[in-house]
């Protein structure tokens, strides 16, 4: 009974194309529960080694030979999150970006605009890890970067509230680009560019927009 709710809940995210970014956001805790109980059992089992195998399949490589071989990978490290705080502020952080960019696009945007920011920085984070090989991967948070991108382009001077503090979107793009720095080598700058990716990609829409408004009233 249980899992028909389940299967019919999905099964009516996917029929609606404005709820996509919704199963993006909901299925993450489900990626992370399942990857979760295969490290306990891993863990258990004294096969650590099962675990970061199986994982290498859905995690970014800085080898372009593995991510030619497996281009879902370009995509699917964005779901893959190191705790379950980072992934509950990953999903906070997510839907209230989202809800400001439903303001100034339509929701299917949203996960043009989540997805291709993951694929822009994988990308970018590939190419040049071949001559300058980083510490650690990026992290889930690329998505985050890319949403942030897209609100600072639509609405710089908006105030809104994280962990307590109000403060403008301007300002929180501001703090998040020089959190990047300290981590420099570590590939944390392949963040950046998704969030320039999507700013550029925002910026274009409000001046397509503005252009089309004043055509139409003129």
């Amino acid at each position: 009974m249980m899992i028909t709710k389940i299967f019919n809940f999905f099964k009516k995210l996917f029929e609606h194309p404005e709820q996509h970014f919704i199963l993006l956001i909901y299925i993450q805790p489900f990626i992370h529960l399942i990857s979760s109980i295969l490290w306990f059992f891993c863990k258990l089992t004294n096969q650590y080694n099962l675990y970061l195998h199986t994982l290498s399949y859905f995690t970014l490589s800085y080898n372009i030979y593995i991510c030619y071989y497996r281009p879902w990978i370009l995509i699917t490290y964005g779901f893959f999150h190191s705790s379950w705080s980072n992934l509950i502020f990953n999903i906070l952080f997510c839907i209230k970006m989202g809800k400001i960019i439903s303001f100034f696009l339509h929701s299917s945007r949203l996960v043009i605009i989540y997805l291709g920011s993951l694929l822009v920085a994988a990308i970018s984070f590939v190419c040049i890890s071949s001559i300058l090989p980083p510490i650690y991967p990026i992290s889930a948070q690329t998505g985050i970067y890319g949403l942030l991108g897209a609100c600072f382009a639509l609405t710089p001077d908006l105030h809104i509230t994280i962990s307590f503090f109000t403060m403008r979107i301007r300002t929180l793009v501001h703090i998040m680009t020089i959190f990047c720095f300290p981590y420099f080598l570590t590939g944390e700058w392949a963040k950046l560019t998704a969030l320039a990716c999507s700013f550029c990609w925002g910026y274009y829409y409000i001046r397509y927009f503005q252009k089309n408004r004043t055509e139409r009233i003129t």
